[in-house]
């Protein structure tokens, strides 16, 4: 007598990083007497969880470094 194991397929959930809604945001100090502040508009990505184990989740992020917003108007070069 033989015996046939199948697994279960884990079933994958994704979510899509809602853009419009989105932004990554950062602070740093300048000359150790100003902090300047500053944020990237164009994000997206995606959460994906296997079956309810959140704590092996995987995360996928792209910012787009041209979305840089630090409110400054200064005309120094990049």
């Amino acid at each position: 007598m033989t015996s046939t194991q199948t697994a279960t397929p884990i079933k994958t959930t994704t979510w899509q990083v809602d853009a419009a809604h989105t932004h990554v945001e950062f602070a740093v100090k300048h000359l150790m007497i100003a902090t300047v502040r500053g944020r990237f508009s164009d994000v997206t990505g995606a959460v994906i969880v296997a079956g309810d184990d959140f704590s092996r989740a995987q995360i996928e992020a792209t910012v787009g470094v041209a979305s840089i917003d630090t409110q400054s108007r200064s005309a120094m070069p990049i």
